[in-house]
């Protein structure tokens, strides 16, 4: 592949011109996202995303059994589970709304059989679960990526289960992956591309699954370690025509993360000629412009590869870890210098267009009605970006944003209801915050 030569400076894009356009966009989006209409289910469910979550001492306590009760499979009389339930629920909640305190008192009353609270405790988080994540096994797979299909978009799977303690569950985890890229390699859409440039289908993978010791104590060794597991995974991509993004995880992992992609995608590595790969870019963190320079950089000298720009799903994690052990926190405290930095990074992006490949990962309208203004001050043809969303997380959001013309891609985790609930609990964490635009949105506002 030709290497991208450094292009001449764009123009420097004038802000009010950016910002009205940006605000006109942002309108249409949510115009359009506004013609969706949710189903019966899917209205309950933002329902209590809305108001039952939103109490915080609630949503722990929830949470907390949602956990534990993922590992009940030997409580088949659901004895445990309902006593787990009076535990956690046991107190008083008067921010709930009555319904839900009526549903509570119900679930706590002692003459309620052990198997109903258990079977009803069970089928509603397996319910709940679904709505995020994707059964596993060839048939489901290929029905969520034909459903896609037919709303205009495109999938990236994504494997859950990362969190590996053994290196025969490492290997366990690889073997998924390598079943996965087979069966989408079978698929219609393989081998095709979307306007934007990008391989139309995709997966999604987590580097610190690929090793039971992922650690940045020991850079050289986790590298030799988890190398030829990636490189077997891009191979089978490569193979299978379908791209492959590495995912960033906590902060602690970007750097070593960073340095597993630059060797095996790197200008003399095995994989530099190969246009499929992709790295995600997070912009909670304080250094994530300087950390852009350095994509941009990179792929100026190897030549193009996707960079999804996401603002980040461990906030809660980092402030906790970094407050423990009194260190300063990588991530911006308040929301909106996240949201801040997020601008000012993709505006690093757009201007490096051609060199690399952006998609823009988002709920918030304004993110993605910004990047499409930024793009057409700099010149960049229509369909140039990527709009990437959570599955059926906005489902609003994500058939406007197809309604506009817009390249639109889900992140489509697939996985069974215990190893896929540390994601649930992301997107449980991320639909009740009150600063969040998904909360702010359901709500009106």
């Amino acid at each position: 592949m030709a290497r991208t030569a450094d292009p001449t400076p764009p123009p420097a894009a004038d802000p009010a011109a950016v910002e009205a356009r940006t605000q006109q966009l942002g309108r249409q989006l949510l115009d359009a996202a506004a013609r969706y209409r949710p189903g019966p289910a899917e209205r309950v469910e933002d329902w209590l995303l809305t108001h039952a979550v939103a109490d915080e001492r609630f949503r722990g306590r929830l949470l907390r059994y949602m956990d534990v009760l993922a590992a009940l499979d030997h409580d088949a009389g659901g004895h445990e589970a309902k006593r787990l339930a009076r535990e956690y629920f046991g107190d008083s909640f008067p921010g709930l709304p009555f319904a839900l305190r009526w549903l509570l008192r119900v679930a706590r009353d002692p003459l309620l059989p052990a198997p109903v609270v258990g079977v009803t405790a069970r089928r509603s988080a397996e319910l709940f679960a679904r709505r995020f994540i994707t059964l596993p096994g060839p048939d489901a797979v290929r029905a969520t990526a034909d459903q896609l299909a037919a709303l205009g978009r495109t999938p990236s799977f994504d494997l859950l289960g990362e969190a590996v303690l053994s290196d025969a569950e490492a290997q366990a985890y690889v073997d998924r992956y390598l079943a996965l890229l087979a069966l989408l390699g079978e698929h219609p859409a393989a081998g095709t591309r979307t306007a934007s440039g990008n391989a139309a289908l995709q997966v999604s993978l987590k580097l610190s699954s690929l090793t039971a010791h992922f650690s940045p104590v020991d850079p050289a060794g986790t590298v030799r370690r988890v190398r030829p597991a990636l490189e077997a995974i891009v191979l089978a991509a490569a193979r299978a025509r379908v791209g492959l993004t590495v995912d960033m995880e906590q902060y602690a992992y970007r750097d070593l993360t960073w340095a597993l992609f630059t060797q095996v995608f790197g200008r003399d590595a095995r994989f530099a000629d190969w246009p499929d790969a992709g790295i995600v870019l997070q912009a909670y963190l304080r250094d994530a412009e300087a950390h852009a320079h350095q994509l941009v950089a990179f792929a100026r000298s190897r030549g193009p590869f996707q960079v999804r720009l996401v603002k980040g799903a461990y906030w809660d994690y980092e402030t906790i870890v970094a407050a423990a052990n009194r260190w300063p926190a990588p991530v911006w405290s308040a929301k909106s210098a996240t949201d801040a930095s997020f601008e000012r990074t993709l505006a690093i992006l757009v201007a490096a267009h051609p060199a690399l490949r952006i998609a823009v990962a988002s709920h918030n309208a304004r993110a993605h009605a910004h990047a499409e203004a930024l793009a057409a001050a700099h010149g960049l043809p229509p369909r140039t970006l990527e709009h990437q969303v959570l599955f059926r997380t906005a489902e609003g959001t994500s058939r406007g944003l197809a309604a506009l013309g817009w390249d639109v891609r889900d992140y489509v985790p697939v996985g069974e209801p215990l190893p896929g609930m540390a994601y649930l609990v992301r997107r449980v964490l991320e639909n009740s915050s009150q600063a969040g635009f998904l909360l702010q949105s359901r709500s009106g506002a």
